[in-house]
């Protein structure tokens, strides 16, 4: 009598597809749901900056998440500070 098994040739064609179609799914969820936060970041950012009129400042995220970087030339170290200081109050800020 034959014996079958889920370990024969023809079953693991069918689960490599379907576990890289499934890794390449979540991946693009994933990646998705990343640029959502970085928007969400850069959007608090900028309205913290706005609520004090600091003008000279821009915010970038640069595709890495939670972590913001501020643009612009201050005409003080202290604007530069209190720029630096608003932005790391900011929610969603790393």
């Amino acid at each position: 009598m034959k014996r079958h098994s889920l370990f024969c040739g023809g079953f693991w064609p069918f689960l490599l597809i379907f576990l890289l179609s499934t890794a390449l799914l979540l991946a693009l969820t994933l990646l998705a749901k990343w640029r959502t936060i970085e928007e969400d970041v850069a959007k608090n950012s900028t309205t913290s900056l706005q609520s004090k009129s600091i003008q000279w400042a821009s915010i970038e995220t640069h595709n890495e998440g939670r972590t913001v970087v501020i643009k612009g030339t201050a005409e003080s170290k202290v604007q530069a500070d209190q720029a630096i200081e608003l932005v790391k109050n900011s929610w969603g800020v790393d």
